[in-house]
Parts: C-alpha cells; sequence; structure tokens
C-alpha cells in the first residue's frame, strides 16, 4: 500500500507521539490534548503529522488503527 512502511519494518512512535495517539483514541481533540499536555495546538499537530508519517497512516483514525494493531497503545 502506498505511503505504508515495508512490512518487515516494525512501526515505532515516540512516547510523546503514543502519548497524543492515545489522547485521539479516547476522542479528544487537538485543542483539548494542547490544553492538557500544555502545548500549543501546532506542536499537537505536528506530533500528529509525524506519527502519521511513522506509521504510514493516511488518516488520524487510521493511525490509531494501526496504533492498536501493533499494540503502541491500548484502548
Amino acid at each position: 500500500m502506498p505511503g505504508s512502511p515495508p512490512a518487515s519494518s516494525p512501526i515505532t512512535l515516540t512516547p510523546r507521539e503514543r502519548e497524543i495517539t492515545g489522547l485521539l483514541a479516547q476522542g479528544w481533540d487537538g485543542r483539548e490534548i494542547a490544553d492538557q499536555l500544555v502545548l500549543s495546538p501546532e506542536t499537537v499537530r505536528t506530533h500528529i503529522r509525524n506519527a502519521m508519517e511513522r506509521a504510514g497512516a493516511r488518516t488520524r483514525a487510521h493511525l490509531i488503527a494501526i496504533a492498536v494493531r501493533e499494540q503502541l497503545i491500548q484502548l
């Protein structure tokens, strides 16, 4: 699939990317995450964008699905 990492490459996210992805999975929006973690909304968007790129995700929902499948986050 285009944009996906090779199947043999393990997907890794930074601890902050995992934390933000976990909050997205709980239904939080970017502003809520920024407020909770005392970050700017732009910083949160950057972490999400980087996590999506690392995981080969096309959408935030796809990022969450990949993170759950790869056991990077728990619901």
